[in-house]
């Protein structure tokens, strides 16, 4: 009989860890694909992106890149299923341990953005508005199109030394499942 109730209890545990981590878990949100003028664009959020390791890490000083996947799909009659566009966005959050301000670099080559504070940071980092995907003139007129999205945090590439320092590094990976929306 014990035996019986410490293996519920224990069952009970990892039931609630497991709901604990699945409500956890980064995802997309608010995905919406739209045409403007003669231009399919997106808008999107990043719910859950960041963990209490992350952002221990972060003021510290180790800079995080998230990478946004899209891909605009196109399905015709009779052409099977073709990308139209297959695209890699970059943002990064580094945090100035002496002047204690967050930045974050949201296009490649750009100068990066300073924030207010680390909330203000971590939306510039979780959110993506109206960005350009395609002209509308890429896509075939009678065809279906579907935007997909992925966001990855990109492995942590410390000097070798620190990895000692860090392990807990990289147990705040993350990688949500694909979004996907249809473009009207």
């Amino acid at each position: 009989m014990k035996a019986v109730r410490l293996t519920i209890a224990v069952m009970l545990i990892c039931l609630v860890a497991a709901s604990a981590h699945a409500r956890r878990k980064a995802r997309i949100a608010d995905l919406r694909a739209f045409i403007e003028g003669q231009i399919v664009y997106a808008s999107f959020r990043v719910e859950n992106a960041f963990t209490e390791r992350m952002e221990e890490a972060i003021n510290s000083g180790i800079p995080s890149t998230f990478t946004y996947r899209i891909l605009l799909i196109e399905k015709g009659s009779g052409i099977g299923t073709r990308k139209v566009v297959n695209r890699i966005i970059k943002r990064t959050i580094t945090y100035d341990t002496i002047n204690k301000r967050y930045f974050v670099t949201l296009r490649e080559g750009a100068d990066p953005v300073a924030a207010k504070d680390f909330e203000d940071a971590k939306r510039l980092m979780t959110t993506v508005d109206r960005i350009a995907i395609a002209p509308t003139s890429w896509l075939l007129p009678n065809a279906t199109h579907r935007l997909r999205i992925k966001a990855e945090l990109e492995k942590i590439k410390l000097p070798f030394y620190l990895h000692y320092l860090f392990i807990f590094v990289s147990l705040w990976d993350f990688e949500t499942d694909w979004a996907e929306v249809e473009v009207r």
